[in-house]
């Protein structure tokens, strides 16, 4: 599947999540509030998982366009959780795009979460909620592609 150049994604101001089903993973209850509540506010409809184990539950049960997983979860972390996905979608006619969410962003600690299976990778915090938003409807557009 061929990735998007910078000129063919929504520009921020383009982009629209409305109606996109999204599933939010972080062990902090507050961030995933805030996250759903900004995310909702914009047409998105989320399901929250703190948890490696409710994650893949959710995912068993219902399909996403997109999850975005923090990469440091107590217990296991987003990596596990992807690469697991990953293994659990082989041979699927699809598989959920995933966008890692993390403060690890040095070139390494990136390579590392793609080569484990995620399709790009935001910084924390996230300071600019549009280009997040434009982020959020390429990837979901590459899994419905």
């Amino acid at each position: 599947m061929e990735k998007r150049s910078k000129e063919q994604r929504e520009s921020p101001e383009e982009a629209s999540i409305i109606g996109l089903r999204l599933l939010l993973v972080d062990d902090d209850p507050p961030t995933n509030e805030a996250m759903k509540e900004l995310l909702e506010h914009q047409g998105a409809i989320v399901q929250c998982a703190e948890s490696v184990r409710d994650a893949l539950e959710l995912c068993d049960r219902e399909s996403f366009d997109l999850m975005i997983s923090d990469i440091s979860l107590q217990g296991e972390n987003g990596l596990s959780l992807v690469r697991e996905l990953r293994r659990r979608e082989q041979g699927a006619p699809r598989a959920t795009p995933a966008l890692a969410m993390s403060g690890y962003t040095t070139p390494e600690h990136v390579a590392e979460m793609l080569e484990a299976g995620f399709d790009d990778h935001i910084g924390k915090p996230i300071e600019d909620f549009a280009a997040f938003r434009a982020r959020i409807c390429d990837l979901a557009r590459k899994g419905s592609d």
